[in-house]
């Protein structure tokens, strides 16, 4: 009896969970589609808001919202993008100069941030 209630808040949980994935996924793709019609529309935004990096961030966004930002995996193309824009607005910064010690952190990161995998032995 005991595992049929379990397995049902599990259940609702996860049902729960989906929900509200979709939506912030939504209100992600909501809020791409106002800004894009804004600016059709003739407000003006700063031009660094529509370029290739901001696809990748929004994109990153758009996947942690749909798993309600449990798991790390979205911060990926978000902090790719960040690190491609960052010329932008930090003064003096290179992206080739820093490429070594990013890539050693990445990798770091990717050590910690990595499920275990689960192994069913006898």
């Amino acid at each position: 009896m005991e595992t049929t209630e379990y397995t049902m808040e599990n259940r609702d949980a996860r049902r729960q969970r989906k929900q509200t994935g979709r939506i912030l996924g939504g209100i992600v793709i909501i809020a791409v589609g106002a800004v894009l019609f804004a600016h059709k529309a003739g407000v003006d935004f700063p031009e660094w808001l529509f370029t290739w990096q901001m696809i990748v961030i929004t994109a990153g966004i758009y996947m942690g919202a749909r798993r309600s930002f449990r798991d790390f995996q979205w911060l990926i193309p978000v902090a790719i993008g960040a690190l491609f824009m960052a010329d932008r607005f930090i003064e003096g910064f290179t992206l080739g100069h820093f490429m070594w010690p990013i890539i050693i952190i990445a990798i770091g990161l990717s050590m910690m941030l990595r499920p275990k995998l689960r192994h069913d032995c006898m």
